[in-house]
């Protein structure tokens, strides 16, 4: 164990933790990982391969200290401008790719809200 509670731990353990928790900030962060995890790779059809190699990377990396970065996995799911560039892509060869960027926005102003007020699960 080192700073601030970090531990070393193997990704897909740390979101399955977190969704069999009965802290709902863990299992509401553990559930938008996943669900983001999914999407791009529903969306690899319309990017490179790298692009997926690239999102896995960025969001197994924080996984990989364990569940105190579980907390936070929304905030770093931000970063992965890859599976933006996707979604990109999907809206412009489909009309559903538009609806899935006005769930993704509404879910961002959900969050950034709750961030705003002080919640711990938008952190």
């Amino acid at each position: 164990m080192s700073g601030w509670g970090t531990k070393y731990a193997i990704p897909w353990q740390v979101l399955i933790q977190g969704l069999k928790t009965s802290d709902h900030y863990l299992y509401f962060n553990s559930f938008y990982t996943v669900s983001i995890l999914a999407l791009s790779v529903f969306l690899i059809r319309f990017s490179p391969l790298y692009l997926l190699v690239w999102i896995l990377l960025l969001i197994a990396a924080p996984l990989s200290n364990g569940v105190v970065n579980l907390v936070c996995m929304p905030r770093y799911i931000l970063v992965c401008f890859p599976l933006f560039m996707m979604i990109g892509a999907f809206a412009t060869k489909h009309k559903w790719g538009w609806l899935l960027i006005f769930l993704l926005v509404a879910v961002n102003f959900v969050l950034s809200g709750y961030f705003q007020l002080g919640y711990e699960f938008a952190a």
